[in-house]
Protein backbone atom coordinates (compact mmCIF):
# COMPACT_ATOMS: atom_id res chain seq x y z
CA UNK A 1 0.00 0.00 0.00
CA UNK A 2 1.52 3.55 -1.19
CA UNK A 3 1.69 6.28 1.74
CA UNK A 4 0.78 9.31 0.89
CA UNK A 5 2.88 11.98 1.52
CA UNK A 6 1.29 15.52 1.82
CA UNK A 7 3.10 18.67 0.78
CA UNK A 8 3.19 20.70 4.33
CA UNK A 9 1.28 23.85 2.12
CA UNK A 10 -0.61 21.69 0.77
CA UNK A 11 -1.61 20.42 4.44
CA UNK A 12 -1.48 24.17 5.20
CA UNK A 13 -4.06 24.68 2.48
CA UNK A 14 -6.48 22.30 3.10
CA UNK A 15 -6.77 22.91 6.57
CA UNK A 16 -7.67 26.23 6.06
CA UNK A 17 -10.39 24.89 3.08
CA UNK A 18 -11.77 22.88 6.24
CA UNK A 19 -11.65 25.27 8.43
CA UNK A 20 -13.82 28.07 5.64
CA UNK A 21 -16.33 25.02 5.34
CA UNK A 22 -16.78 24.21 8.88
CA UNK A 23 -17.45 28.16 9.44
CA UNK A 24 -20.01 28.13 6.89
CA UNK A 25 -21.84 25.42 7.86
CA UNK A 26 -22.38 26.90 10.98
CA UNK A 27 -23.67 29.89 9.87
CA UNK A 28 -27.31 30.72 10.85
CA UNK A 29 -27.76 31.23 7.12
CA UNK A 30 -27.69 27.55 6.32
CA UNK A 31 -29.33 26.34 9.35
CA UNK A 32 -32.16 28.15 7.52
CA UNK A 33 -31.94 26.60 4.41
CA UNK A 34 -31.32 23.38 5.99
CA UNK A 35 -35.30 23.84 7.79
CA UNK A 36 -36.17 24.83 4.65
CA UNK A 37 -34.87 22.13 2.37
CA UNK A 38 -36.30 19.69 5.26
CA UNK A 39 -39.76 21.20 5.04
CA UNK A 40 -39.12 21.17 1.25
CA UNK A 41 -38.83 17.48 1.26
CA UNK A 42 -41.72 16.90 3.33
CA UNK A 43 -44.28 18.79 0.65
CA UNK A 44 -44.16 21.62 2.98
CA UNK A 45 -42.26 24.08 1.42
CA UNK A 46 -42.69 27.55 2.18
CA UNK A 47 -41.01 28.50 -1.11
CA UNK A 48 -39.68 27.17 -4.38
CA UNK A 49 -36.06 25.66 -3.95
CA UNK A 50 -33.10 25.75 -6.13
CA UNK A 51 -30.52 22.97 -6.46
CA UNK A 52 -27.56 23.81 -8.61
CA UNK A 53 -25.57 21.00 -9.16
CA UNK A 54 -22.09 21.90 -11.07
CA UNK A 55 -21.11 17.85 -11.27
CA UNK A 56 -19.66 18.05 -15.17
CA UNK A 57 -18.85 21.50 -15.75
CA UNK A 58 -16.56 22.24 -12.86
CA UNK A 59 -13.43 22.89 -14.35
CA UNK A 60 -15.51 25.36 -16.14
CA UNK A 61 -16.56 26.47 -13.02
CA UNK A 62 -12.93 26.07 -11.20
CA UNK A 63 -10.20 26.12 -13.51
CA UNK A 64 -7.23 24.18 -13.12
CA UNK A 65 -5.21 27.31 -12.71
CA UNK A 66 -7.04 28.22 -9.81
CA UNK A 67 -6.26 25.37 -7.89
CA UNK A 68 -3.81 26.27 -5.01
CA UNK A 69 -2.52 23.01 -3.81
CA UNK A 70 0.72 21.30 -5.69
CA UNK A 71 -0.22 17.69 -5.08
CA UNK A 72 -2.80 17.57 -8.33
CA UNK A 73 -4.48 13.32 -7.42
CA UNK A 74 -5.20 13.86 -4.08
CA UNK A 75 -6.00 18.01 -3.04
CA UNK A 76 -7.26 18.88 -6.86
CA UNK A 77 -10.62 16.86 -4.99
CA UNK A 78 -10.90 18.36 -1.68
CA UNK A 79 -9.50 22.23 -3.68
CA UNK A 80 -12.38 22.34 -5.89
CA UNK A 81 -15.07 21.47 -2.94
Amino acid sequence: MNEWKADPQDMRILRDLYRRQREAARDPMMAERRRLWTRHASLDSQRPMILAETQGVVDELVPVAALACAEEEVCAQYNRE
